[in-house]
């Protein structure tokens, strides 16, 4: 560089100067490279961190939703009540979002005498079927609890 900036015209000293600014500012260059360079990495670990995060919470969103549509399908009283016994790490969810481990769970609690109270085991609704022309003309107010609840389970 000092040749070049001779044949410019220019003499030794100031030729001199000049590479020697050139050499402090192409070393801060360097410096400042490395340092960005190292801030990139940095962010580039910390946002695959923060996506390995989400991807956890969405898991465990899906998971939720899984326990609760399913507890609710099985005809849960209390969804609550019937999540709190329900052990979600032995829940895995599949790629293709078949659930695993929760129906032997839920039925587990079904069949548990303990348990099982916490299922609705109503089969339907009895009474009168609207547009079917059908009326079992039965007063209910004459009934007591007992016998509303019998008349409407279907027995």
């Amino acid at each position: 560089m000092k040749e070049f900036l001779k044949k410019l015209g220019l003499d030794d000293d100031i030729a001199k100067k000049i590479q020697e600014e050139s050499r402090r500012r192409e070393s801060r260059a360097e410096e400042k490279i490395a340092r960005l360079t190292s801030e990139i990495e940095n962010m580039k670990a910390e946002g695959e961190k923060v996506r390995l995060e989400h991807i956890k919470e969405i898991n465990a969103i899906n998971k939720n939703n899984a326990v609760e549509n399913a507890l609710a399908r099985a005809g849960a009283r209390t969804l609550r009540a019937v999540k709190a016994l329900i052990d979600t790490d032995k829940i895995t969810i599949d790629e293709d979002g078949s659930v695993k481990g929760l129906s032997e769970q839920i039925e587990a609690l079904r069949k548990n005498e303990d348990t099982k109270y916490l299922f609705d085991t109503n089969k339907g609704f009895r009474g009168v079927v609207v547009g079917s022309g059908e009326d079992e003309n039965i007063s209910v107010e004459d009934m007591n609890y007992t016998q509303l609840c019998a008349y409407f389970e279907g027995k």
